[in-house]
């Protein structure tokens, strides 16, 4: 029993060297302390009492610290330490884990910081390169484009210039859809672009389609501008002219009148709120502009003269405030001529031709302080021909041909250098037009023919997208008038056949078309009555009175439609005296010269409700003036007489 003690004790002794090692360090801290503090000799070095020396070593089995040792905070804490393992070590997973959060944090923030630097970079590099590229475009259309505007042969390189800049700012405009600023930048560049394209106002390339597409952009860029800046003056005047330009295009169509009423709608109130601004009564007068040509087109002859002189009256009002108010002075030069040619057609030729000569004047000044420039040139150059129109009207028929081969010999030079510019290329075959209409109305057909046909064919290669002057259905009437006095009827009345079709396409959309297709109708009575074909000339006759209107076009003062009307009387009268003259009997006779004597008097009656009257209609045809009327009428009378007195 003993040896088994003895050997279970054994058992329990550590044998392992590196046990009884780290059983030594253990024993040898804090342990050897306290007994060889118990063993000092010196009593104020050895515990105090035994329950002194009992909590030391109950401190010891606790893991606290013990007096017999020295403390020091490395003693202490590595007590601290051994007595709370499994806290100390979830803290320290803790402290890491939030450690390394707060170190990934960082760290995510300095990237972030970084990129964020970086992509400030590149959007300052973007936000450079795009304005660099508006004020690019900016520069092409406000700056170069308008240095070069004014010089001969530019019309090309002005084309180019705003493709360019318009390619750039729809480029931008993608990117910043909601920019006002680059939309209103952009709407002015479409402006600029449709005025080269197919203004036939000036110098242009003679592109109508294109410059109604860019004109529409426009448009709809200003209408997007405005009402986004429902308040701010200057958009809604933006707007305004727009809604002008788009009534400029459509002059001659229906939607004309609508289109010209929706920029006044805008301006009206602008009128009562700002009308002491400048620009306000300028826009406004130049919707009146517009609005004149419109009534003009509808057959409101003497309201459009009083849309003029409003239009005048603006103008006068802001060169008094403002003298140097851009481009006044050609504004003003303009509606002058504009407003005497109305009144040489419709109103008074006696005030008519001095007051074009004013208008004249203006455009000389202008030219004088602008040397050189086209626009001005050319407008001076259709005042002339204008004034040649007067001298027409007038009889005076030297007076007219040296006005036309004046415009003809000033628009010569810069057509020259800018054989692009289809406006200028139509302007010398119009010219020439004039110049051989102008011997027609001598009775010179044999000079006149061939210069009629030449600019007829020189106008009609230019292949314009819209009419300008005359247009090719005057001109082919023209050439009619001409071969009938050469007594070439079979061709004048393919002609004139040609100029019916023509203008019977546009008869729908505006006044002057239906006014020129009676008149024409009533030419190609009087070719077929020449030719003998009497049953064929009074249809035609009948339908150019059916064409006139003529209660209604009397109502409106329509005079052109009641020179056609006068006219196709004239011809009704001259086909029953055609018949009178030709009769087998007495009563077929008296009943022919009845017929004739009424139409003549019908005639007469029509030609009382126009003022001043001249052997040219306000739309440029030959009519049978009134004493000559008269003198027919006259002739039946005498033959009725006669028939009486048998």
């Amino acid at each position: 029993m003993k040896s088994m003690a003895i050997e279970e004790h054994e058992a329990k002794i550590p044998k392992d060297r590196s046990a009884n090692a780290s059983l030594r360090r253990e024993l040898a801290g804090d342990l050897d302390s306290i007994v060889l503090m118990a063993l000092r000799k010196e009593p104020t070095r050895r515990y105090a009492s035994v329950e002194q020396f009992s909590s030391d070593v109950r401190h010891y089995l606790d893991g606290l610290p013990v007096i017999a040792v020295k403390g020091s905070f490395r003693y202490r804490a590595g007590k601290f330490i051994k007595r709370n393992r499994v806290a100390i070590a979830a803290g320290t997973v803790l402290a890491i884990t939030l450690a390394a959060g707060v170190i990934a944090t960082v760290r995510q923030a300095r990237i972030a910081r970084r990129q964020a630097e970086i992509a400030g970079a590149e959007r300052a590099r973007a936000e450079k390169r795009f304005n660099d590229v508006r004020e690019l475009a900016n520069s092409l259309i406000f700056e170069i484009h308008d240095s070069i505007q004014g010089l001969p042969g530019a019309t090309p390189s002005r084309k180019l210039l705003l493709d360019r800049a318009v390619k750039y700012l729809d480029k931008l405009s993608q990117d910043v859809g909601g920019d006002a600023n680059l939309q209103r930048e952009l709407a002015w560049a479409y402006h600029r672009l449709a005025t080269v394209q197919g203004d036939t106002s000036q110098g242009s390339l003679g592109e109508i389609g294109a410059a109604d597409i860019s004109n529409k952009k426009a448009m709809a860029l200003f209408e997007a501008v405005a009402k986004a800046n429902p308040t701010n003056v200057t958009d809604q005047l933006n707007l305004a002219m727009a809604y002008r330009w788009r009534a400029f295009y459509d002059i001659y169509e229906k939607t004309g009148l609508e289109e010209i009423h929706r920029a006044l709608a805008v301006t009206e109130p602008l009128m009562k709120t700002d009308g002491n601004s400048l620009d306000v009564k300028n826009e406004r007068a130049e919707e009146l502009l517009i609005l004149a040509s419109v009534q003009d087109a509808m057959g409101d002859r003497l309201k459009c003269i009083e849309s003029f002189r409003n239009v005048a009256e603006l103008q006068r009002q802001i060169q008094s405030a403002r003298p140097d108010y851009p481009d006044i002075d050609s504004r003003q030069a303009r509606v002058t001529v504009e407003l005497a040619h109305e009144m040489g057609r419709f109103g008074s030729r006696a005030d008519a031709a001095p007051l074009m000569q004013t208008g004249i004047s203006q455009f000389e000044a202008i030219l004088k302080s602008h040397p050189g420039d086209p626009r001005a040139i050319r407008e001076l150059g259709a005042a002339t021909t204008r004034l040649g129109d007067i001298e027409m009207l007038n009889g005076n028929i030297a007076a007219a041909r040296h006005a036309f081969q004046e415009a003809r010999h000033r628009v010569e030079r810069i057509a020259k250098l800018d054989p692009e510019n289809q406006t200028l290329q139509s302007d010398l075959w119009v010219a020439d037009f004039e110049d051989g209409r102008a011997l027609a109305v001598a009775g010179r057909y044999e000079e006149a023919l061939p210069i009629l046909q030449r600019s007829f064919q020189g106008y009609q290669s230019l292949h314009l997208e819209a009419d300008v002057g005359p247009g090719p259905r005057t001109m082919q009437a023209w050439i009619a008038e001409a071969q009938t006095g050469t007594g070439k009827f079979g061709e004048a009345l393919e002609n004139l056949e040609a100029a019916a079709k023509g203008l019977a396409e546009d008869e729908a959309n505006f006044d002057d078309a239906r006014c020129d297709l009676a008149m024409v109708e009533a030419k190609i009575g009087n070719v077929l009555l020449k030719m003998g074909k009497r049953k064929e000339a009074r249809t035609h006759f009948e339908t150019a009175l059916e064409k006139a209107k003529l209660e209604v076009s009397a109502e409106h003062n329509d005079f052109p439609a009641l020179y056609a009307a006068a006219e196709a009387l004239t011809g009704m009268g001259d086909v029953s005296a055609s018949e009178a003259r030709s009769a087998g009997n007495a009563g077929a006779r008296g009943k022919s010269w009845t017929e004739a004597s009424a139409s003549y008097q019908k005639s007469l009656d029509v030609w009382k409700r126009i003022p001043n009257p001249s052997q040219l209609s306000g739309n440029d045809y030959l009519a049978t003036l009134p004493p000559e009327v008269s003198a027919r009428l006259a002739t039946c009378k005498v033959e009725l007489q006669r028939a009486a007195s048998k």
